[in-house]
Formats: C-alpha cells, structure tokens, sequence
C-alpha cells in the first residue's frame, strides 16, 4: 500500500500536504491569544566551535556526545527553529532551557548566551553546571524576536583525570504572543 494512502486510512482527519508529507495546520489549530509555545530543538544538531579542542564528536540518537581535551574549552551553538509570527501576532522569547550531561564535574559549562539573530540578549555567566542538567531561565525582558533563536554554551574542562565528556540533549525557549 502506497504510503499517503496508508496514512489517509490509519490518520483520518489529518491533512497531509502533497509535497512533503506533513501536517497542514486546520482552523482548530491556530493560536489563541495569551497561549504559549514551545519550540525545542533535538541535541543531535549541535555544532561545535574549536573542534581541534576535542578528541571525539558523535551524533548520536539520543543528542550528540563530545569528548574534550583536558584543559581546554569549547562553545556549542544551537539554532532553534524560530515562528516569528503566528496569525499575524509577533512572539515574544520568555525562557530558554538547555539539556545536557556532563561525566564528570571536571567538565561544566560556564555560560550560556542566547542570541536573537546576531544580537546578543542574555547572558547567564559565572555558572558551574555538571552532571545531569535542565536548565532553564527567564529572559528578562521577555524580547519580541526578529529574526530567530541562538543558544550557545560555553564548555570548560579541568586539568584532572576526567571523563572530560559532555553528552547535550537539546535546546529550546518558551514563546508567547506580544
């Protein structure tokens, strides 16, 4: 059975686009004043600056796993899919959440800036997060986006024995309408 044809008889109701086979938004679906939306971005598409600063990078299923040198230090940048408008109403970034896993806490990430296009606006600084992270944070004030959401951790190692691995799941803010 061809597959539309499979989907139309085990999804009835769901309008299927003809040219890439996904879900076209009904009235139903529109955005009702005052709601909120998420948008998260899995960790599979992380892209590291300074490379040469670690020994291994693998995308993996479950996000992707970087090991780094010892003493040396890395950004990670995420660029989430970003609706800057919805039914004609601007959105505007409330918080922001990163998720990820250090082996040790001889690797932490020391800072996280979040970037609406190339403009800076946020930084959460001076930070020691390790282990098992979900981290989230208030953007203060909430800013009307223009041109789409960055997120960037700075990944910093010590000089002991390690693991030096960090292992990032994923990215994302909380929007609502303006």
């Amino acid at each position: 059975m061809r597959r539309r044809k499979f989907l139309r008889r085990t999804l009835p109701g769901l309008a299927l686009s003809s040219t890439i086979g996904m879900r076209k938004p009904t009235s139903a679906q529109a955005m009702v004043p005052g709601e909120i939306i998420t948008n998260f971005i899995h960790g599979s598409t992380v892209t590291v600056e300074f490379p040469e600063n670690t020994n291994l990078i693998r995308h993996t299923g479950v996000g992707t796993v970087i090991d780094l040198r010892v003493g040396s230090e890395c950004w990670l940048h995420v660029a989430v899919p970003t609706s800057l408008t919805v039914n004609g109403s601007n959105l505007m970034l409330t918080d922001v959440r990163v998720r990820f896993c250090t082996a040790s806490d001889e690797t932490i990430v020391d800072r996280i800036d979040v970037y609406d296009g190339e403009v800076l606006i946020q930084t959460q600084a001076d930070l020691a997060l390790a282990r098992g992270q979900d981290f989230a944070f208030q953007i203060d004030p909430p800013r009307l986006m223009l041109f789409g959401l960055g997120i960037s951790l700075h990944v910093v190692t010590g000089i002991g024995p390690g693991p030096h691995e960090l292992t990032f799941y994923g990215a994302g803010g909380t929007f609502q309408e303006a």
